[in-house]
């Protein structure tokens, strides 16, 4: 699974985790620009994480919601499941 995603996601999700722990360090800065600074790129951070995973990981699932029903119909018709059903 670790093979299937390209080196861009991996680098992609390094980086944002890397700024999200920086971040992570400013949240306890004494001045409040700081802290709205950390804020925001805790935020950004996370939406960049959730929308490069949706991005490559949606192609895996694309793949899997055709193929799923296809596969149980053919099952199905196969009597794979040995009369269960």
């Amino acid at each position: 699974m670790l093979q299937a995603l390209p080196m861009e996601f991996w680098a992609m999700v390094g980086g944002l985790t890397l700024l999200m722990a920086v971040a992570a360090f400013f949240l306890g800065a004494p001045q409040w620009w700081q802290r709205g600074l950390a804020r925001s790129a805790l935020v950004v951070a996370g939406a960049g994480l959730f929308v490069s995973t949706m991005a490559y990981v949606s192609l895996i699932a694309a793949v899997i919601v055709v193929l799923l029903p296809l596969l149980l119909i053919v099952a199905f018709f196969t009597n794979l499941f040995g009369g269960l059903f």
